[in-house]
């Protein structure tokens, strides 16, 4: 690194806006994703089973039924939620998939598609990274990120 030069910072810029020469401060982290799916129970199973995602709690949210999916250690929650009217879940093409970081892709892969999910890409190594994507019962994408393995 050249002299006088700084390393990259991990963490992301604090956003500044000045609005009437008052200066706002804004600090985000992602707090949830909220997916719909076809059977809660099949659900909280696999994100739990899969990912270690524990029940926090469970929200009657007037049209649907919304259960709250916390991490087992830090980041975004996972809410789940189902339409009481029994209507079908489409997934669209607006979106990508949610991404995890976890300890080993592979074992974490099988697991899921033991658990009903079905393997889109990899595992492979990709981009100094082990990744695989995965389609959850309900058609939501996965994206696993692990480190390489040595080899």
């Amino acid at each position: 690194m050249p002299t006088g030069a700084t390393a990259p910072s991990t963490t992301p810029p604090k956003q500044r806006f000045d609005m009437q020469a008052e200066e706002i401060v804004i600090e985000t982290a992602p707090a949830f994703y909220k997916i719909f799916v076809g059977d809660l129970e099949r659900s909280i199973g696999f994100y739990s089973d899969c990912l270690g995602f524990r029940e926090q709690r469970r929200i009657d949210a007037g049209k649907f039924d919304e259960v709250v999916l916390a991490p087992g250690k830090q980041g975004a929650s996972v809410v789940l939620c189902r339409w009481k009217d029994g209507r079908a879940v489409e997934a669209g093409a607006a979106n990508g998939p949610t991404g995890y970081f976890v300890a080993d892709v592979d074992a974490i892969a099988a697991r899921m598609s033991d658990r009903g999910a079905k393997m889109v890409l990899g595992p492979l190594d990709y981009a100094g990274m082990r990744i695989a994507v995965l389609a959850d019962p309900d058609g939501h994408q996965i994206e696993l990120l692990g480190r390489r393995a040595a080899g």
